[in-house]
């Protein structure tokens, strides 16, 4: 998938992976800043239905593509951390929410904000 598709641009040239990213950071930011948090809980959900909690998500390997990095959960075992490469298309809902308490991890912002 070389094109992000946007409704309402046809025939105009489609934003990069790298400005979609820098405005979802910019939209987290704005929530945190809203609700005078330091971490947001962000969630995508794929379109084969599944859910992650990432801890944060960059714009390679590019070409349409996008990593996303879960946070770790107690059930990954030795192995770590995991990252998991998607077509931008396969993201069907990015989920911002207060990061819950019992999390100790959160979504970490380009930079170390948020």
């Amino acid at each position: 998938m070389p094109e992000l598709w946007v409704p309402g641009i046809a025939g105009s040239t489609p934003p990069s992976v790298e400005d979609f990213l820098k405005r979802v950071h910019a939209r987290i930011q704005g929530f945190l800043g809203s609700c005078g948090c330091e971490q947001a809980t962000v969630r995508v959900q794929l379109h084969d239905g599944t859910t992650v909690q990432l801890a944060s998500i960059e714009p390679e390997p590019g070409f349409g593509w996008v990593t996303l990095r879960p946070v770790p959960d107690e059930d990954d075992g030795p192995d770590g951390p995991q990252e998991i490469m998607v077509p931008l298309g396969s993201l069907v809902r990015i989920t911002i929410d207060v990061k819950e308490k019992r999390t100790p991890f959160g979504f970490t912002l380009p930079g170390g904000a948020g």
